[in-house]
């Protein structure tokens, strides 16, 4: 499985980085499976993460399922909003409309939280019998925002006592 890596930082709001491998047809059985570690740039709030993704195909259908872990490795006790976009693209056809897009998120990351997801159709190989080598991109773009502001989760009251919405006082 070859992988090109891209790393894009947006320092004003967001952290993002896009992987990008080809999964190829293994006539069924577990692919081998894609592993990356990163650490953002970020100087208000650095955060490190392991990503995982581990693929799986079915032999008599040649479905390709798919199990995703993003999990955050610092120590940095303040959470973080992270996104994980999964989108597969059939490499015989010349347009950008993905096969498959799945998104998993979480709004408070935490150090040592994992974000667990499952794809249950990444990508799917037709028979072998017109000896044609099938394979597909996938690209997958891991967003990590809410480090450049402070947090106050406390900061609006949905129910106080007198039954009134409390706004911070800056809105």
């Amino acid at each position: 499985m070859d992988a090109t890596f891209e790393c894009r930082e947006r320092v004003q709001e967001e952290h993002e980085i896009q992987y990008e491998f080809i999964l190829m047809d293994v006539a069924g059985g577990e692919q081998p499976p894609f592993m990356q570690y990163y650490q953002t740039e970020c100087e208000e709030l650095p955060t490190s993460w392991t990503f995982r993704m581990r693929n799986q195909q079915v032999m008599d259908t040649g479905i390709v399922s798919s199990s995703v872990i993003l999990r955050r490795d610092d120590s940095t006790n303040k959470p973080v909003h992270a996104l994980v976009l999964v989108s597969s693209f059939d490499t015989s056809y010349i347009d950008s409309i993905p096969r498959c897009s799945n998104v998993f998120e979480n709004d408070t990351m935490s150090p040592g939280d994992e974000l667990h997801g499952f794809i249950p159709h990444l990508a799917q190989f037709p028979s072998l019998k017109n000896c044609v080598l099938h394979k597909a991109l996938v690209v997958i773009r891991i967003v990590i925002c809410d480090c450049h502001q402070e947090r106050n989760e406390d900061s609006i009251t949905s129910e106080s006592d007198d039954n009134s919405i409390t706004f911070p006082s800056n809105i």
